[in-house]
């Protein structure tokens, strides 16, 4: 899991995306988001399904960890 987790945090920064504001969307607390993405905590696949939505990522992406950095204003 810690593989999945570093994938996450990685689409999160690539999204410029906090720990606080992925947690404040999905519900949950901030140390939660941390512990997905330290792999100590399993993430469901509804959480990782929204919190790929917020990173503007498809679970593909952060699955095979091929996150795109996104582009700039159109």
């Amino acid at each position: 899991m810690i593989a999945l987790g570093r994938r996450m945090a990685a689409a999160r920064e690539a999204a410029g995306l906090s720990q606080g504001y992925i947690a404040a969307r999905l519900g949950v607390t901030q140390p939660t988001v941390s512990r997905w993405e330290s792999g100590d905590r399993t993430i469901s696949i509804g959480h990782l399904t929204a919190y790929a939505a917020l990173c503007q990522a498809s679970l593909y992406e952060i699955m095979e960890g091929r996150i795109a950095r996104p582009k700039g204003p159109a």
